[in-house]
Formats: structure tokens, sequence, C-alpha cells
């Protein structure tokens, strides 16, 4: 697996790369970023595939640019659609996690002719809707906290999560797991549906100290030591 910056749309694009044939394109969610795909990588690329997997646009060794405006998803699909091209393909199967999903629908429908193949995991694929999502989203949770009205406030979410970056990985990755997932009483979804809407987002989250089988304490210090780097805003900007 080499290590490769790609110039596209006018940024650069931290990319792992490794195979040969059809490229497929491994798009991650939040807070995350190429290393999520790690243990997919290779079994891609020996399945015949040329596997890149990228840092979005504001996150990991990628560009960062400061304006929430340059992180619309017209912009970030032609992040994609520039990856492409910059490695000399015609065309691409987009796989994308979380909202790395909504990324890969929107490529392939504003660029229908380059993706033959998409795939998006954990998230629903949904049509636009007569109201934005955040104009929905604060009528249905007027009278609750839901992080995405979170984190339309420039800075609020970045300071909080910022103070602690390990605990906010930590209680963001092991809340949203099964663990956290059947724990009804210490569970994300359980506490976020009943904090008030002035709640911080780690708020009355409960914080597992014991990691769990899927991720081990040396891979969450290279996740870490990212967003050390890299910091929040280019994340909550997506």
């Amino acid at each position: 697996m080499k290590t490769q910056l790609i110039h596209t749309n006018g940024i650069n694009i931290r990319a792992q790369i490794e195979g040969s044939g059809p490229l497929v394109i491994l798009v991650h969610g939040c807070p995350e970023s190429w290393y999520s795909w790690r243990k997919q990588i290779d079994v891609l690329a020996k399945a015949g595939y040329t596997v890149v997997a990228i840092d979005v646009r504001g996150y990991g060794g990628s560009d960062k640019p400061h304006d929430v405006s340059e992180y619309s998803l017209k912009k970030i699909a032609a992040d994609i659609v520039g990856i492409i091209n910059e490695l000399n393909f015609e065309t691409a199967i987009l796989i994308g996690r979380d909202w790395g999903g909504p990324i890969v629908w929107h490529t392939a429908l504003l660029h229908e002719d380059k993706i033959t193949a998409v795939a998006g995991l954990s998230v629903p694929y949904f049509r636009r809707l007569e109201v934005t999502p955040i104009e929905l989203f604060k009528q249905i949770y007027k009278d609750r906290f839901f992080y995405q009205i979170y984190f339309q406030e420039e800075g609020v979410a970045e300071h909080e999560f910022e103070a602690d970056i390990r605990k906010y990985l930590e209680i963001t990755y092991f809340s949203a797991d099964y663990r956290g997932m059947s724990d009804m009483k210490n569970g994300a979804f359980s506490t976020m549906n009943s904090k008030s809407p002035e709640s911080g987002f780690l708020d009355g989250i409960h914080r597992y100290e014991e990691y769990p089988d899927w991720i081990t304490e040396e891979e969450m210090n290279y996740l870490v030591g990212e967003f050390e780097h890299s910091v929040l805003r280019g994340a909550i900007n997506k």
C-alpha cells in the first residue's frame, strides 16, 4: 500500500492505494479517516481491484479549507471525480460509510458517466424532501437535543471535542457499537433522545473503559493522532 497526495478540484487529497484492476474508491464517515477501511483494503486489492481509501477534505492528511461553503456535497463529489481523472481511470466503483454514503450517492447522481456502481453502508438513502433536513430536524427535535442541530453553530462542537479528542472518539465509537446500542441506560441513542437542546454532545453519555474486540488501543492511538493534527473544524464543516 502506498500513500499519495492527489491534486483534485483545487485541493490535495491524501489517499492510500493498493492493488490493480478496476478502481474502487472508499469514502469514510465522521469522525473517521482512510484508516476506517484498513481491514477491507487488502481484501479488495486481492480480489482484483485498484483500491483507493481517501481522507475526505477536512480530514487527516487532506487539505482543510476554512469556510463552511467549501464542504458542499457538490464540491466533495467533484473531489471524487477529480481523483478518478488524476489516476487515469475512466470510471470507478464508490463505497461510502456513514457520512461517506451521501457523498458517494451524490457523486453518482451528479456524475453518472463516471460511476459504474455505488454502495452506501450504515445509513439509508432517502430522496430529497420539500424542506431541508435541518429544517425538518428543528421541527422534530425542537424540545430535545439533536447532534446535527448542535453542529450548526460554528465553533461550538469543535470546542467541546477538541478539549479531549480521545474522549470524544472513544465515546462516539463505543456508544454506537453493539454494546452501546444495546445498553438502554448508558447508550448514546437513548441518552441523546432525552437531553435538552442546551446540552453538549458528550453530556450524559457513558464512557466505556474497556475496549471492544473490533479495535485496539494502538489503532485508536492512530486515529487520535490524526485528529490532534487536523482538529475537528473540517469534519464538522462536512
